[in-house]
């Protein structure tokens, strides 16, 4: 060969930008004082136990008005979430990215929206018809193994109504104790 090979540097490649504003933790809204002297800190600070108490179950009445949850879903992809509301009713408003196309958080990314009712109701009878199954299978392959082990000490095997009989009764062993358990 005596042309020279043409090499490729990702260095001349343009850059995305990406967002990387911290995200919240998803929890609940922390009473406790903040750092820096925000008005949060300020009240942390100087107002008395009886303001505190009554500041503390205003924040508590309002937010026993939010919902739980939030449902979003992504308009490229169609992956859907269902995560903790959290602090999205005082945080700035950021774009929720979808984590499954748009990992790195590119600004020019998917970002995913609120879902609709409709979309919420098919969302939680699709994700109940996921939880029957997965316990349906478990349930299948756990019932197998135990004959299984029945099969190679010589016993004979189970039948479906036997082994979850079984299984309820060892659940109830291990949270009430064995003598307290009614056969």
């Amino acid at each position: 060969m005596t042309e020279k090979s043409k090499k490729i540097f990702s260095h001349n490649l343009p850059k995305r930008e990406q967002d990387m504003t911290p995200r919240p933790s998803g929890g609940f809204i922390s009473t406790s004082k903040p750092v820096g002297m925000t008005p949060d800190a300020y009240i942390g600070k100087y107002a008395t136990e009886e303001e505190k108490a009554e500041l503390i179950k205003k924040i508590e009445e309002r937010r026993a008005k939010l919902p739980k949850f939030v449902y979003l879903i992504c308009p490229k992809c169609g992956h859907r979430n269902k995560l903790p509301y959290g602090d999205r009713d005082i945080r700035d408003p950021r774009p929720d990215y979808c984590l499954r196309c748009n990992p790195q958080l590119y600004t020019d990314g998917a970002i995913q929206r609120e879902m609709t009712k409709k979309e919420i109701a098919q969302f939680e009878k699709d994700e109940k018809a996921t939880y029957e199954k997965n316990v349906g299978r478990a349930t299948k392959a756990a019932f197998f193994a135990r004959n299984q082990k029945r099969q190679e000490q010589g016993l004979k095997p189970l039948t479906m109504a036997q082994f979850k009989e079984e299984e309820r009764r060892h659940y109830l062993e291990s949270i009430q104790g064995p003598q307290k358990v009614k056969k």
